[in-house]
């Protein structure tokens, strides 16, 4: 269906496979089958929308109770004086809730035409991330078939439908984070080609690119405080590249456009914090950072491990942090968590490494839907579970079922590609797929321990949704290797 074109110009010691070129061609059938995923991904969630509109409320806030609030309170203060605070949220998600609010004129944040307008928009940016994605494909693999496919399957994706209708950063954080993928292939794809190829006038160099990634990662650590210190990991997947892969053993060159991309990203943090602290007094960049670790990593399994439920512990411990948050100082406040993480990790430390290590496959299970309960896997397979359900829910349910099941398949496909991917890292091309790989392998290594903490008793859907582009696109390069090897 599609035409696939191949680097004609190898290094020497390169081993066979499909390399990227300077400039595919563009097919125009390449270019429709791009937009009807745009538009089918689109379409696909707006068609959720239409199945919540009857309570935008109760399905688009999360069930937490003071989780989308603290987005949606500090924005609408935003958007009226602009002014913001708040302790507990980086700026970047109430800055695009600011401009809605803006736009639509209505002072209530969870009226139904804001959450539309908010709902509406976050489909579109998730929906064009579809072209990021193929995008990246492509020039890793020059296949033109898989980067079609790479971006129906994230049209398509049951979290990014779920996460389009709720008030939380996982849109932006996640739409963010398919430029940024694509901006780092183009530095892999750059750094291996533009020496032997001569670039194209107006072409943009591998600079730029290592700024762009840098300048996308800053962005998205101040939507997503998790993502702060995703810049160590893709940095050292960038000089592990230059240095090991590519064989540069003077690599001064590399070395300061790698520190492009750390710095650029951590500067943000600092700016943060250094903002706080000049108009607020009070130097932070997010006080829930070492509180979350401390409750959802360390406490939960230190509690439960003594006889005390989760609920009992997670009551606990944020009843405590909001007694604390006015009282004490972020210093002291994480502080007082450090200390009780390293106590606790030395007087139990096997059970804390072991629901760890559980939590971190719940990562890998779709998002349950609400707001019906945490069981509804099991009480699915009940009549009793429909006949309560209104008609509107039980359509709801069937259609998030299905989704849930595509997205169990694709999960479990795509994780098995990368797996076998990194296994057999030395048998992929030289450049650049070994480095993207390398880079994916690395941030899965970071993303997936410090989100497991949260995966148990929330959304895990949720938690992984930002890094599945990065891993769509590690999957795509090892099922063209694979193709590859099998013609061979």
């Amino acid at each position: 269906m599609f035409t696939v074109s191949r680097q004609k110009h190898r290094l020497p010691d390169e081993a066979p496979g499909p390399l990227p070129t300077r400039r595919t061609p563009a097919v125009p059938r390449y270019r429709l089958w791009l937009a009807v995923a745009v538009i089918g991904g689109f379409l696909f969630k707006l068609l959720s929308l239409l199945f919540i509109a009857h309570d935008l409320r109760g399905y688009g806030l999360e069930p937490m109770g003071w989780d989308s609030p603290s987005y949606y309170e500090p924005a609408m203060t935003l958007a009226r004086s602009f002014t913001f605070h708040s302790e507990v949220r980086t700026p970047g998600y109430p800055a695009f809730l600011a401009l809605i609010y803006a736009l639509t004129r209505d002072p209530n944040p969870v009226s139904t035409l804001n959450l539309s307008a908010v709902f509406i928009a976050q489909s579109l940016l998730l929906s064009l991330g579809c072209l990021p994605i193929a995008g990246a494909v492509r020039r890793l693999t020059g296949n033109e078939r898989l980067a079609v496919g790479g971006a129906f399957l994230w049209a398509f994706n049951n979290s990014a439908r779920y996460y389009a209708n709720i008030i939380l950063t996982e849109a932006w954080a996640t739409f963010l984070a398919c430029l940024w993928v694509y901006a780092l292939v183009r530095i892999y794809t750059e750094a291996k080609t533009h020496r032997e190829l001569p670039r194209t006038k107006g072409e943009p160099s591998v600079v730029l690119w290592y700024g762009l990634c840098g300048l996308l990662m800053f962005l998205l650590t101040l939507v997503r405080p998790s993502a702060s210190l995703l810049a160590v990991p893709v940095a050292l997947g960038l000089f592990l590249h230059a240095y090991f892969l590519r064989g540069e053993r003077s690599p001064r060159r590399y070395l300061s456009l790698v520190a492009l991309a750390l710095v650029l990203p951590l500067s943000s943090q600092w700016a943060w914090a250094t903002r706080n602290a000049v108009v607020e007094g009070k130097r932070y960049y997010c006080r829930l950072s070492a509180f979350g670790i401390y409750a959802f990593g360390v406490a939960l399994p230190y509690d439960m491990s003594r006889g005390i439920s989760a609920e009992a512990s997670h009551t606990r411990s944020w009843d405590e942090f909001f007694r604390l948050l006015d009282k004490t100082s972020p210093e002291e406040m994480d502080r007082m968590y450090k200390e009780r993480t390293l106590a606790a990790l030395k007087e139990r430390p096997a059970p804390i490494a072991a629901y760890l290590a559980k939590s971190s496959l719940f990562l890998f299970l779709p998002t349950l839907n609400k707001p019906q309960g945490k069981h509804q896997y099991r009480d699915t397979v009940r009549p009793a579970f429909w006949k309560r359900l209104a008609w509107k829910d039980r359509a709801l349910y069937a259609f998030y079922l299905m989704n849930s099941a595509v997205e169990m398949l694709f999960i479990i496909g795509i994780t098995g590609l990368i797996a076998g991917g990194i296994l057999l890292l030395r048998r992929l091309p030289r450049l650049p797929q070994q480095g993207f790989m390398l880079a994916t392998a690395l941030v899965l290594l970071y993303w997936i321990p410090i989100h497991a903490v949260s995966s148990r008793y929330a959304a895990p859907g949720r938690f992984l949704l930002p890094v599945v582009p990065m891993m769509i696109v590690a999957a795509a390069v090892v099922l063209a290797e694979w193709k590859t090897l099998r013609k061979g």
